[in-house]
């Protein structure tokens, strides 16, 4: 796999990841924020609506009790009033509720129990007023008949004081008949009248107590009537008040009867119009107080019946009350069991995203490290290789090693085209090789050729054939020279122009690896972005821990307001210990999932500590790439030294053609100019000097490398042990050992 497919997978890993995460994380806090939004915006609310809803259907319930237990009308006003402010809040309540649940409470029946009650306690205070009006004509009555019976007690008073006075009369007349002795017979007639007057006296109180007994069971049937109308107002039940009516019936009856014997009987014993009179405005108030019974019997029997119907309505408002409390109490359940619902949610779904995200998280993070250790160790092993091979190279000069090559990467193909380079250069140095030996020995024969002319100069005349065999085999000699110098020259320039290839190969490997360095870097950007991210999913954690601190207030407060409630707000204590509860689970949840983004940025920076590690690795084969293109650099400058001096020995060279060219073409006159040729065979001879040096240089260089086809010494066509061969080339010798 190559280095840059390597990384832009590495990359493309991190970046996916860093997504992945980022969704997973965003996923998360949006589900706890939409239940967390539910839970505050709609069970809360919904629970403390339930609880505000239950509040107002006990005081409506209890104002509904005290209009129909008042007595007071103006207390009723006030009550009504209340009542209705009551009814307005529970239908305002029961709206939110619905609102909130898309369910609403049977709130109707309230308003027909209102109605009921107050209907009913306005029959009872009308019945009260007709109650109040027939008790005062009852009183008025009942006044009338005492002051009748007294008006009776008078007459039979005054009946008792006759028969005293008549009794008196006839006692006095008694005794003074008595006191005459002498009238006897007026005394037998007054006895016989005094005991007329005595029976008449006994009979007349007889009839006297007969009617103060009517008179005294009349007042007290008057009185009894006065209680059994207090009973009758006084009634609780309907049986009680027919059973006081029929009693007060029967005694307004017996009045009636006793008043018409009382009546009667007064009038045997006196006839008089006041008796009657009076006994007529005792009937009178009689009837009065009856008919003012019956109405107030059945002003008590409506009274009755509104009671009744009150004790009816205000049963089904306890009814009602308890349940709508059960109704309430079954909402509040419900709502707490859906919120213990979303909490179980909440708790699965960040469970189950903390694992995915940890999964995730760990398979991007061994990924992305595998990458990275393998592309990192790849580099390195890479850049090792190949700095090994040109440090050798430049050290000992040997050009047959080659760099191993073990992948099929970037470096793969820079270390062949190395490769290919140093065989060219092996190549070229061969090359150079074999023309410097063959350059060494041309300069030896033409140094040869130079004695023998200087030796033979004097013979000229006798060796002129000789002479110039010489100097057409020193002229071909030169030529082939002049050719071998020109391609020395090729060569050097080859081998140049393959030096700048392979440093230009170099500085774009170095490049190359710059790349990767840039690549990693961009890597470590992308790490601190997901240490970036982590830190604000840690801050998003935070307000999340903000809000169930708030929560966690909201909860204790709530508790204080139940408190003070009292009994009224144990179901509002109930709601804020589950909002405390759901409070507590979220902020447990939330320690979880700041654990876990922080063992994620722990993991984000151990990522790019590694990261960092890999960089400084790059920066060090760049650095090696920089050596490995400075050496080449050098390798270049030598070629060119090389050049130079092949330029140098071609144009030594073509004055050495000339010069033979001017030899050949004055050899017919050799003769004549002797001393001319001793001349220029001593200017040969230096030249061949010259050459030979130059040569020698050329070797001394070569030696310094290793290449292929290179000559072991023992090739050297220079025989050191001929004085010959040594004569003025004995400094030739050392070519031999830097040979070998």
């Amino acid at each position: 796999m190559k280095i840059k497919t390597r990384l832009y997978l590495s990359s493309t890993i991190s970046i996916l990841g860093i997504i992945g995460i980022a969704v997973f994380s965003l996923a998360t806090i949006l589900m706890v924020k939409e239940k967390i939004t539910l839970l505050t915006s709609q069970s809360t609310p919904l629970q403390v609506k339930t609880v505000q809803f239950q509040q107002a259907v006990e005081k409506l319930s209890a104002e509904l009790l005290q209009l129909g237990l008042t007595h007071d009308p103006q207390d009723v006003k006030q009550i009504s009033t209340s009542i209705s402010r009551s009814r307005e809040n529970l239908e305002r309540i029961n709206g939110e509720i619905a609102g909130l649940k898309n369910t609403s409470m049977d709130i109707g029946i309230f308003s027909g129990l209102h109605d009921q009650v107050l209907k009913a306690t306005d029959e009872k205070f009308r019945s009260m007023a007709v109650f109040k009006v027939e008790a005062s004509k009852v009183n008025g009555a009942m006044v009338r008949i005492d002051k009748s019976l007294a008006d009776l007690k008078e007459i039979i008073s005054g009946l008792v004081i006759s028969a005293s006075r008549r009794a008196s009369t006839a006692t006095r007349t008694l005794n003074e008949t008595i006191s005459d002795k002498s009238a006897v017979p007026e005394l037998l007639v007054n006895v016989q009248n005094f005991r007329n007057e005595v029976d008449h006296d006994i009979e007349l109180n007889k009839k006297i107590n007969a009617i103060n007994d009517v008179v005294y069971t009349i007042g007290i049937d008057a009185k009894l009537l006065d209680a059994k109308a207090r009973m009758i107002m006084l009634s609780e039940t309907p049986a009680g008040l027919d059973k006081a009516t029929a009693e007060v019936q029967s005694i307004q009856a017996r009045i009636s009867r006793n008043m018409s014997q009382a009546g009667g009987r007064i009038k045997e014993i006196k006839s008089s119009g006041f008796v009657d009179d009076t006994v007529a405005a005792i009937n009178s108030a009689v009837a009065s107080a009856g008919g003012s019974l019956r109405t107030i019997s059945a002003s008590q029997r409506q009274v009755l019946e509104s009671m009744a119907l009150v004790d009816s309505s205000v049963k089904k408002v306890k009814q009602v009350a308890l349940e709508q409390g059960l109704k309430s109490e079954a909402n509040v359940r419900s709502t707490a069991e859906e919120q213990q619902k979303f909490v179980t949610v909440v708790t699965q779904r960040v469970d189950l995203f903390k694992k995915l995200l940890i999964g995730i998280s760990l398979a991007i993070i061994i990924l992305v490290l595998l990458l990275t250790t393998t592309t990192t160790v790849c580099i390195v092993r890479s850049l090792a290789r190949l700095n090994g091979s040109i440090v050798a190279i430049s050290e000992t000069g040997d050009f047959t090693r080659t760099a191993e090559i073990r992948n099929d990467d970037e470096f793969a193909v820079t270390i062949n085209a190395f490769n290919k380079l140093l065989d060219s250069f092996s190549r070229i140095l061969a090359k150079v090789s074999e023309s410097s030996a063959k350059l060494t020995g041309t300069s030896q024969g033409l140094t040869r050729t130079a004695q023998t002319i200087h030796s033979k100069s004097r013979e000229q005349s006798t060796g002129v054939a000789q002479v110039a065999a010489a100097a057409i085999e020193m002229s071909q000699t030169i030529s082939m020279v002049s050719r071998n110098t020109s391609m020395i020259a090729q060569s050097a320039t080859e081998a140049r122009q393959l030096a700048v290839c392979g440093a230009e190969v170099v500085s774009q490997a170095g490049q190359e690896v710059q790349e990767i360095a840039r690549a990693v870097q961009e890597s470590t950007a992308v790490m601190q972005i997901l240490n970036q991210r982590s830190q604000q999913v840690g801050e998003i954690v935070d307000v999340i821990i903000e809000i169930t601190d708030q929560t966690n207030l909201l909860a204790l407060n709530a508790a204080i307001e139940a408190a003070r409630a009292g009994d009224y707000g144990r179901g509002f204590a109930v709601v804020a210990d589950e909002v405390r509860k759901l409070a507590t689970s979220t902020s447990e949840a939330t320690v979880g999932i700041t654990e876990r983004v922080k063992a994620i940025q722990a993991d984000a920076a151990q990522a790019m500590t590694a990261m960092n590690r890999s960089l400084e690795r790059v920066r060090l084969g760049v650095e090696h790439s920089g050596q490995a293109g400075d050496s080449l650099y050098r390798i270049v400058e030598s070629v060119t030294s090389l050049q130079e001096m092949a330029s140098e020995i071609a144009t030594a060279t073509v004055e050495l053609s000339a010069t033979a060219n001017q030899i050949s073409t004055d050899i017919v006159a050799i003769e004549h100019v002797s001393e001319d040729t001793v001349n220029a065979s001593s200017s040969i001879a230096a030249e061949s000097d010259t050459l030979a040096g130059l040569s020698v240089e050329l070797r001394g260089e070569i030696c310094r490398f290793t290449h292929k086809g290179q000559q072991s010494p023992a090739s050297n066509p220079v025989d050191y042990s001929n004085p010959e061969d040594t004569g003025r080339l004995t400094w030739l010798k050392p070519d031999a050992s830097c040979a070998a």
